[in-house]
Parts: C-alpha cells; structure tokens; sequence
C-alpha cells in the first residue's frame, strides 16, 4: 500500500510540474497602463500568437470598472499589416540586444529565435554599442547587474508570488543605482539598451521615494532629478526599437509631462506633449482605461 501511495505522490508531482511549466510558458504577464506588473493570467487564444522581436501587435489590459471583470486583453497592431502577414507578439523585451533577447527566449520558452531582427547582422551590434575593449564590457556588466537587481525586485514584489523571491533579493541604494546610470553612460552610447533600462529604473527609485519625502521641498528634488533623467533618455532614445515597441517611450513622455507641469511655471509645453501622447495612447487603450481616465485628468489640472 505504501508503494501504491508513493507512485500516486510521484505521479501528481510530475502532473504539477507539468502544469506549472505550461502555467509559465502561456501565461502573459498582467501590468497597468505604464507597464507595471500586476500578476499572471492565461489567455488561451492569444497563447497560440507566435512571437517576433520585431511584432506587429502591441498587447495592453483592461480591468477594473464597476462589473469587476476580470482582466482583458487587448492585442493592437503598431505597424502596417499586409494581406496573409502573420500576427505576432514579443516573448521578451524586443529593445534588449539580439543576444540577450536569444538567451531569455531560450531560458524561458526553450527555443532560438530565428526571426529577422535576430538573423540579421546588422541588428546584432547592439550586443556591444560602442564597447571597444574587455575592461569596457566588465565595467558595463558589473554596472548593470546591479541595475538588474533593482529590476528583478520591483518585478517579484509586484506580483503574487513575491515574497519568498522579494526576501531573497537585495535592493541597490540610491546611490549605487545613480553610479551604475553614471558608469553606464561613460561605456555605452546613451541610445543603448543597458543605458536606457538604467535610466528608467533609477527614476522609478526617485519617484518611489516622493511619497516618503518629508517636505515639498524633497519631493520637488526628486521630481526635478527624475525629470532630467527622463528628458536625457528621451532626447537619445533609440527610434529603430520604438517602431516595434511604442508604448515605452510615449509612457516616458506622459510621465516627464506630468512632472512639467509640478516643476515647471509655464504648463504649455507640457498640455502639448499631454495632447500628443493622448492622441497615440488612445490607438492602444480604450476611452475608459485607467491610464487614458488619468492622462485626461492631468490635462484638465494643466488648463486650470
């Protein structure tokens, strides 16, 4: 009898590691208008959507609103499709370099990626921008490592299965987080992937902090700091990666907006920038998605 309960053990083991890895593998990450992760859900039907480092479908959610439905998907086209095109989405993040978006497919969805982005060569030089030596790429990992520490804690701590991860992880200070941006950009061009996701880690850091000030005076510090970041990283983001991922960049611009119009006297050139980015964001998200519901909020604070 106790054989018979082993195998039953080891039979029920083996189914849920099974569901578990189908769970992960078709799961699609849940987040909120500016990208922020909320949990896991499995939407069958987009789950048989092949991915593409350079997709024509940008996927967002809607949730929330009086009925309490669950969380819905909306899958969007972001660039022409022609006639027996295929659809695709993005697995992994389509502004990483070719060898980093190989390394994270293979790890989590156990196969290469042969898509034309990865096989052509001229896509692949941004695995090394602007390294021009062994000691430049050591700098550059060991500085991005710990940018990547800061990303792997706000990305476990936003979701269900946080804590056990969350408490493993430690946090960069502020201070690290700012030398690594600084080290970043003394080895790397400012358009480049590990500059870039540096740049939008540190300024989630300094927004954080801005419930925690003690005065207006801190917070407009940090809201000050986080603008010129964002501003810097705009003003040399990378436009052949915005073409195939357009919700970044003009999440970018409605947060530096935002802190325009809490820093700067004059809001006109912020109301400007809001009207753009509602317009575009507006192809990707219902009228009565949360973010689209702030955005307008913010542009009747802007007028008043």
């Amino acid at each position: 009898q106790s054989s018979g309960i082993a195998s039953q053990i080891i039979a029920d083991d083996h189914y849920l590691q099974s569901a578990v890895s189908k769970i992960a593998t078709n799961a699609f990450t849940i987040s909120d208008g500016e990208g922020s992760s909320l949990g896991f859900g499995l939407y069958p039907a987009a789950a048989v959507i092949n991915h593409s480092c350079g997709p024509n479908l940008v996927q967002t959610f809607q949730y929330g609103g009086t009925e309490k439905k669950p969380p819905a998907l909306l899958l969007t086209t972001c660039r022409s499709v022609a006639d027996r095109d295929e659809l695709c989405i993005a697995y992994t993040d389509v502004t990483a370099p070719a060898q980093r978006r190989r390394e994270t497919l293979l790890k989590g969805y156990r196969f290469i990626c042969t898509c034309s982005r990865c096989e052509n060569a001229a896509d692949k030089d941004d695995d090394d921008y602007n390294i021009t030596s062994d000691t430049k790429q050591k700098r550059r990992d060991e500085a991005f490592a710990i940018v990547e520490r800061t990303l792997a804690r706000e990305k476990s701590a936003s979701t269900s299965m946080a804590s056990a991860t969350c408490a493993s992880l430690s946090s960069p200070t502020l201070k690290e987080l700012q030398e690594a941006y600084r080290s970043l950009k003394q080895c790397c061009a400012m358009e480049s992937y590990y500059v870039q996701e540096a740049g939008e880690a540190l300024v989630q850091v300094l927004l954080d902090r801005v419930g925690e000030a003690e005065s207006e005076g801190q917070q407009r510090e940090l809201c000050s700091k986080a603008l010129s970041v964002l501003e810097e990283l705009e003003k040399e983001k990378n436009g052949r990666c915005a073409e195939y991922c357009p919700l970044p960049s003009l999440i970018r611009r409605y947060k530096i907006a935002k802190l325009q119009l809490f820093l700067v006297h004059d809001p006109r050139p912020a109301m400007m920038m809001l009207q753009d980015v509602h317009s575009e964001l507006s192809m990707y998200f219902p009228r009565d998605h949360q973010l689209i519901r702030d955005l307008e909020n913010c542009m009747r604070v802007g007028m008043g």
